[in-house]
């Protein structure tokens, strides 16, 4: 089964969309709108969407709309999330990797691609999981994995070091 590729109307109201929150730029295809492309779909070019990718492009800039989440380009780091963040995130994830009983084969990025997806209520890419969150977001998504540290470790202990539960 073959997907359509975008339709004109649907590039035109990815750009008007995009414009409205500043996520474009005059000129050429390195602004915020074409990384928002690349990070959700893998493509470089709008043009090269197909009908499904367009209407989740425009599906998450109506979000961000909706949500009054103006987006402006951070100073620093990946969309406002500092090194900080990020370093500290991974370390969470790795932490609660090593604290899970079952041993999943699942990789990390993986894991941390559903956890942001269950807490932030978005989808993000395996490659940069951090492109289009805000340092706001970023401190949600670290207190969260926190409690989810603190929860694996509870239960390590009331099970005890390499025991199982049911």
């Amino acid at each position: 089964m073959t997907e359509s590729g975008i339709r004109r109307e649907q590039m035109k109201r990815i750009y008007v969309l995009a414009r409205s929150l500043n996520l474009t730029a005059q000129s050429g295809g390195d602004d915020e709108l074409h990384t928002m492309v690349l990070g959700m779909t893998g493509k470089k070019h709008i043009s090269d969407m197909t009908e499904a990718e367009a209407d989740s492009i425009i599906t998450e800039i109506m979000r961000r709309m909706r949500g009054n989440m103006r987006y402006t380009k951070p100073e620093s780091g990946a969309a406002g999330v500092t090194e900080g963040q990020r370093t500290k995130v991974w370390r969470l994830m790795y932490r609660l990797e090593e604290l899970d009983p079952k041993k999943s084969e699942v990789k990390a990025g993986v894991r941390l691609r559903g956890i942001i997806n269950r807490i932030l209520h978005t989808d993000v890419g395996l490659k940069n999981p951090f492109a289009w969150m805000s340092y706001k977001q970023a401190s949600v998504l670290i207190e969260a994995m926190k409690g989810m540290v603190d929860t694996a470790e509870r239960q390590q202990k009331e099970v005890g070091y390499g025991g199982t539960s049911n």
